[in-house]
């Protein structure tokens, strides 16, 4: 006999409703010592709220966690938590126990997850607004002391340039130049064109003639003329066009005169490098070897500097990992 009843059907298994999980981004911004945090979320909530004077940013992250898991609603539904402070990391695995509808991530670096992350610390940086707390104000970029000085060989016609900084950095080469003065302006063109326009230069010299022709062309820019003739040899008068050009966006460039070999720190330094490139490129010595000598004489430098009773302004701009050596 056929079965009419048609093929029998095992129990299906039982239809699981899949609800996609709240996105929320947890940050904190902070100004003049005081926090503020703030919460994102992927529905649209936003909260915030600034933590009491004295508190620190930890805090603020804190108390921002406490407002999401006292919220109403939102630590009841499925949540991927982003944050980028790696301090609240040890405290993960708990916060998976206590609440495990929250998913907690620990975001590092940019990517699309730092969206909600970025949207928290606006939500943050609103609630300071709102309590008044003013933006910080920039600061003024810190002068840079630095002394040049050129070096010059009357037989071989070629010249070497040297400058080196209170702060430490430091620069050597050469040139091919037929009077001293050419060497004179070729180190304090390779200094101007590696400080960042925004930071303000004063350059000591020992060269009354490179402060008097760098002040021609200053002059003559001035006016909204290009100086091109100053001293008749082209290659130090390209030179001086480029300081020149560099004065005329507003770069602030202050020369001082300074005796040679008067035992000013900064001043002997520059010299010796500048020796250093020109006997180094005469005697086609491996760069590599006259660099460790430039950064030895840049040490011993700044060693004579602390010592030396000389007044200059404290550098507070953080030294490269590696000192910049200019290509000769």
């Amino acid at each position: 006999m056929i079965d009419q009843r048609g093929p029998v059907m095992e129990d299906a298994p039982p239809v699981t409703s899949y609800i996609d999980p709240v996105c929320v981004g947890l940050a904190v911004a902070g100004r003049s010592s005081r926090y503020a945090w703030g919460l994102a979320a992927s529905d649209g909530q936003r909260l915030s709220g600034l933590t009491e004077s004295g508190q620190g940013s930890t805090d603020a992250l804190l108390d921002g966690l406490a407002a999401l898991l006292a919220h109403p609603t939102l630590p009841r539904m499925p949540l991927d938590l982003y944050w980028n402070d790696s301090r609240l990391h040890e405290g993960l695995e708990g916060m998976r126990t206590a609440f495990p509808s929250i998913e907690p991530h620990l975001c590092r670096g940019p990517g699309r997850r730092n969206t909600w992350i970025r949207q928290a610390l606006e939500v943050a940086e609103e609630a300071l607004d709102e309590a008044g707390v003013p933006l910080p104000q920039p600061s003024a970029p810190t002068v840079m002391i630095a002394a040049t000085d050129g070096s010059f060989g009357r037989r071989s016609r070629e010249g070497g340039w040297g400058w080196v900084s209170a702060c430490g950095r430091w620069g050597f080469g050469s040139v091919r130049c037929s009077h001293p003065t050419a060497a004179e302006v070729a180190a304090i063109a390779r200094l101007v064109s590696t400080v960042p326009k925004s930071r303000p230069l004063h350059i000591l010299t020992d060269s009354k003639a490179a402060i008097a022709l760098i002040g021609q062309v200053r002059e003559a820019f001035t006016d909204g003329r290009e100086a091109h003739s100053l001293t008749g040899h082209h290659d130090t008068d390209q030179l001086l066009v480029a300081i020149g050009r560099r004065l005329a966006t507003g770069h602030f460039l202050e020369l001082g005169w300074v005796r040679g070999h008067s035992g000013h720190p900064l001043n002997e330094g520059a010299d010796r490098l500048a020796v250093l490139g020109r006997r180094a490129a005469h005697a086609g010595l491996p760069r590599e070897l006259s660099a460790r000598t430039a950064k030895r004489i840049a040490d011993e430098t700044l060693d004579a500097l602390r010592t030396a009773s000389v007044p200059l302004p404290h550098c507070r701009q953080p030294l490269p990992a590696e000192n910049p050596v200019a290509a000769a």
